[in-house]
């Protein structure tokens, strides 16, 4: 995953200089709310291109994540058993790019049985998009998640775990409470997927 903003971004938002380790800290806070974002609206922002989505089939439509998409290159379908083999789709035939600036792909009849296109079946596609930009909101609600957590880092007293594993690792995850409330006016509302 990328994030969408580092050490950098934050210290010059908070207008201060910082050590390595505090950089490092800044960088983890930056990667959790770049997974949080995600997870809101699901979708990731930014990424590189070309792209491969694993899809477990719902319908005739299918929505990619990273778009607008240029190009399909592959789809392949398979069973969800282990080891079943994959079954690469025609273009045109098996399925159809039908709004590349949505990621929208619509699939050849789907239904339940020896075709390989049933629901529940996993699809893996692999495609060109230009989402490889981070939007300016996107990025500015990830540096204002992270210096608002940062600030709280940066003292002592205030200083936050979100949990930590055996070997002493930190982790973090936020939740909409721990989120700044003009960071939040900044993040889309989650992706609504209609099939």
């Amino acid at each position: 995953m990328v994030a969408y903003a580092d050490h950098d971004d934050i210290a010059e938002y908070l207008g201060r200089s910082l050590s390595e380790a505090q950089q490092t800290q800044a960088d983890m806070y930056a990667s959790a709310a770049s997974a949080y974002i995600d997870d809101r609206t699901g979708t990731t922002w930014a990424t590189t291109s070309p792209a491969t989505e694993r899809i477990t089939i719902e319908g005739s439509l299918v929505y990619l994540k990273n778009t607008p998409v240029t190009s399909v290159t592959t789809v392949t379908v398979r069973d969800v058993t282990p080891g079943s083999a994959e079954t690469t789709l025609v273009a045109s035939v098996d399925y159809e790019l039908v709004d590349a600036p949505k990621g929208i792909i619509s699939l050849g009849t789907v239904w339940s049985g020896s075709n390989p296109l049933y629901k529940g079946s996993i699809l893996k596609v692999i495609y060109e998009h230009t989402k490889t930009v981070v939007p300016n909101n996107i990025k500015l609600a990830t540096i204002l998640i992270a210096s608002h957590h940062m600030n709280s880092s940066l003292n002592p007293m205030g200083q936050r775990i979100r949990s930590m594993n055996d070997n002493r690792a930190i982790s973090i995850t936020f939740r909409d409470r721990d989120i700044p409330a003009d960071a939040l006016a900044l993040i889309p509302n989650r992706r609504v997927l209609l099939a």
